[in-house]
């Protein structure tokens, strides 16, 4: 408002909100502040005065009027001198004509504002707000929203009102809303690869809104043994919302939100754990969130073999209980179990043996940024349907290593890491898996890797086969059920092996999460021992004349792992075979023909009657079966029919009988003759007939 400096008496009067009020010409701010705050719904005013040479200015400024100011009304019919009574001007809304007056005062650009509406109201009667005592009332502001990272809350001010309007509000307080945040969206928990006791928890961060409106501080991680989460079976611990960060980019599974990352460790192998997690902020804890998936039980595959006793091979030697036929095609297997079974009790053990090794299979993971810029991110592999858990992009190579052994699908690995960020290479060589042989290749699962480089492109993520593995020369595998969990000790017999042939073999442990590394077994090869064959099959006796013997025989159940050159076939009169001096009296060395089955040989000279026992040997280049075959029978004597009485005479009895005379056999056939057979017949009759 600006008035004329010669206007020098008398009252105006000030008009706002249909009242008004009457204000002596030369008032200072202060009573100019009051007479404007006596009007109804003006609400809290500044008023400051300014006497220049010709004009006195009251800048006026509305503190707390909320709704749309009109521009105030000026009535000079009171001023002196009464000539004098237009030479005012209401400046407004940084407008440079009056908005009213005489328009020989000119208003300055920029020394008035239309005010921005800031402030939210709600006009409320006693009726509405609650009553404590009679003298205090409650009321609820609802729907009161703020980004957390506004500090600065809400101001609230109270103003009372009656028929006059709504007076001067009372000095404002501030308060920032806030309530216990809401817990993370994604809460993922697996195990940790390599550390049966500990678990990882992978979860978001609570930003606004859902952390009601005061950042969250930090998280609170409960796990426990029992669904429940009973506190004698629970532990909890309380981290820092910056100690937490993760490798996992926003966009890791398209979720859209920064990750967290923490450990829980010290655990029970193979015991259950349930995992929740809530977010804290200024105004408490909130409410929990079960992990995904709500338990899982913290462990590993079976630790490594004993380096020293693992396992073992060697040969059977044949004896009264072990065949040559075994002992030439059989290795015994004997290895002690893991040390640990790392939560998990071990089921089965994989026996793998081979003659000779293969190539081994070589992949690569490589990194490239087409910048050149440094990368940042995550990345997950997987191999035959078996998933890593995030790895960082600056993962090592025993990184990389230990994450892939811990796949169900890959036992051992060796990687190496050559390159520096963002043009990293992880070489990948299989140790004891055959990829290429089943089709196999480590996969990069998209979703779940996501990388940037500095300059915000996506570098590339591949993997290439550099090396086609094969399946070693004569490779073979069997398991063998662990049965008994608390035994230590294991042998397994190999079969239908080459004598002679040297073996590789290694043994694997498995539990409920896959096989552990394979153990070599010490020596690192063996075969089974090429030897003397085992004695001939088949031997049959059979009087071939009445001085010679016949025997038969088939090749051994075993050659020893080495061709039959020939048989030895011993006889004499006494079972020792000591006859002659200690030795038999009697010894034939026979070579096998091509196709000698059954093979046959016939002992002359003998003596007719006389019992003859008789054995067989079969014979390679490491020597004679270390024992005989014993034919069936073990012994015989040649012998034939009896030979006829050489004369026969006969004579008249009676008219119905004859006599026969005949003197005793004069050659036996070699056996004693008990009886004689007489036979008669009627000439002149056709025989059979009586």
């Amino acid at each position: 408002l600006i008035l004329k400096n010669t206007i020098n008496g008398g009252t105006f009067v000030l008009t706002m909100n249909s009242h008004s009020a009457e204000v002596p010409v030369g008032s200072t701010a202060a009573d100019f502040e009051k007479f404007i705050e006596s009007l109804p719904n003006v609400g809290d005013v500044q008023v400051a005065k300014t006497i220049e040479p010709e004009v006195t200015i009251y800048d006026i400024e509305f503190m707390t009027n909320t709704a749309t100011v009109p521009i105030i009304g000026i009535h000079t019919l009171h001023v002196t001198p009464r000539s004098e009574r237009d030479e005012y001007c209401v400046c407004a809304k940084g407008e440079v004509p009056c908005n009213l007056g005489s328009m020989n005062i000119s208003c300055n650009f920029g020394n008035t504002r239309e005010g921005t509406l800031a402030t939210h109201r709600s006009e409320i009667s006693v009726a509405d707000v609650i009553s404590l005592d009679g003298t205090m009332f409650t009321y609820t502001i609802h729907n009161l929203q703020q980004p957390s990272y506004i500090l600065d809350g809400f101001g609230v001010r109270v103003s009372a009102g009656n028929v006059e309007g709504f007076g001067i509000p009372c000095a404002p307080k501030y308060l920032k809303p806030s309530g216990p945040p809401l817990p993370p969206a994604v809460v993922e928990v697996a195990r940790v690869a390599n550390d049966p006791q500990s678990i990882v928890l992978h979860f978001t961060s609570v930003s606004y809104p859902e952390d009601r409106g005061s950042a969250v501080s930090g998280f609170v991680i409960e796990w426990s043994t029992t669904e429940n989460f009973r506190p004698t079976t629970s532990f909890n611990t309380t981290l820092n919302a910056r100690s937490v960060s993760s490798e996992r980019l926003p966009s890791h599974d398209n979720i859209g939100k920064e990750f967290n990352k923490f450990f829980i460790e010290n655990l029970t192998p193979g015991r259950k754990y349930f995992v929740r997690i809530a977010a804290m902020n200024d105004s408490g804890v909130g409410p929990f969130a079960p992990s995904q998936p709500s338990s899982i039980t913290p462990g590993a595959k079976p630790s490594d073999f004993d380096s020293a006793i693992g396992v073992t091979i060697d040969a059977l030697i044949a004896d009264s209980t072990t065949s040559v036929m075994e002992s030439s095609s059989s290795l015994r297997v004997s290895w002690r179990a893991p040390a640990s079974n790392n939560g998990f009790h071990i089921s089965n053990y994989l026996i793998e043996y081979w003659i000779s090794d293969s190539m081994n299979e070589v992949q690569d993971i490589i990194i490239q940024s087409i910048s050149g810029s440094p990368v940042y991110g995550a990345f997950a592999l997987a191999f035959e349907g078996d998933v890593t858990d995030s790895l960082s992009v600056n993962s090592s190579a025993e990184a990389v290593q230990v994450a892939l052994e811990n796949l169900r699908t890959i036992r051992s690995v060796r990687v190496w890491r050559s390159g520096v960020n963002p043009d990293y290479k992880w070489s990948v060589t299989f140790l004891s898996e055959y990829p290429s042989s089943s089709g196999s290749m480590i996969t990069i699962i998209q979703d779940k890797s996501k990388l940037i480089d500095d300059i915000g492109e996506t570098p590339s993520l591949r993997v290439d086969l550099v090396t086609r593995g094969e399946l070693p020369t004569g490779y073979n595998s069997i398991v063998v059920p662990s049965e008994e969990h608390s035994k230590v000790h294991y042998e397994y017999i190999l079969t239908e092996l080459t004598a002679g042939q040297p073996y590789k073999v290694q043994v694997s442990a498995s539990n409920d999460l896959g096989f552990g590394r394979p153990h070599a077994s010490h020596p690192s090869e063996l075969a089974p021992p090429v030897q003397k064959p085992s004695v001939p099959t088949s031997i049959i006796l059979q009087v071939a004349s009445r001085n010679s013997l016949e025997v038969f025989f088939s090749k051994p159940e075993s050659n020893g792992g080495d061709a039959i050159s020939l048989y030895r076939i011993d006889w004499d009169t006494n079972q020792e075979f000591d006859s002659a001096d200690g030795v038999p009296i009697g010894s034939y060395t026979y070579i096998p023909s091509n196709h000698c089955e059954p093979c046959s040989h016939q002992i002359s000279a003998l003596v007719q009657g006389q019992n003859y026992f008789v054995r067989v040997y079969s014979y390679n280049s490491r020597g004679y079966s270390f024992e005989p075959g014993i034919p069936t029978p073990s012994f015989l004597s040649p012998k034939t029919a009896a030979d006829p009485p050489e004369s026969l005479t006969i004579s008249p009895h009676s008219d119905t009988a004859i006599d026969i005379q005949f003197p005793p056999s004069s050659n036996d056939g070699g056996a004693p003759v008990k009886s004689y057979k007489v036979e008669w017949n009627g000439m002149g009759y056709i025989a059979g007939l009586p």
